[in-house]
Formats: structure tokens, sequence, C-alpha cells
């Protein structure tokens, strides 16, 4: 239904939305991850943020494997998801 979608939602959160509906809602409008655009791997690909900012722009991500990921969070600042979203902190423990 067009008219529940995005900020029309009675649940939207905007900037507040937590870790995995950020996640949730990148994969909803851009698609699954399919290739690496740093190595061009098919293999265990999801969304990265690009600014660490986590804003609600869809050209704000990238589609990376967890190698590249990993190191492009920590040439830029690995952590950042951890301490602006706690819930990401406790499932890494």
């Amino acid at each position: 239904r067009p008219e529940m979608t995005g900020e029309k939602h009675p649940n939207w959160k905007g900037e507040l939305a937590g870790y995995v509906a950020l996640h949730n809602w990148v994969k909803r409008y851009r698609g699954k991850a399919i290739w690496c655009i740093k190595c061009g791997s098919t293999i265990n690909i999801g969304w990265a943020n690009i600014s660490h900012e986590y804003k609600r722009d869809i050209r704000d991500w990238m589609e990376l494997c967890i190698k590249c990921h990993r190191q492009y969070d920590w040439i830029n600042g690995w952590g950042l998801a951890a301490q602006k979203f706690p819930e990401v902190r406790r499932r890494q423990k």
C-alpha cells in the first residue's frame, strides 16, 4: 500500500531508525547486494554505508564483500556503527 510507505507509515523513525532497519531499508530500495565494487567478489556481499553517518540517503550505500567491508571500515574509523547503534555493540560480544 503506497499510502503506508516511508514517512507516511505510523512506525516511521527517520534518522532514529536502528542499524538493522536501515540495512533493510537499503535492501528494499536497492535490492540484494550482488557483487563487491572493490574486488568483484560475488560471495558474502552486503550493503556498506559510505559516509559512516547512516543517513537515509540511498546514494550513501555501496556493495562490499565482508573482507572489503572490514578494510573500508578500518581505514575510515571502524566502530562508528557500534558507537551510533548500541544493538551492534551487543551483537559483537
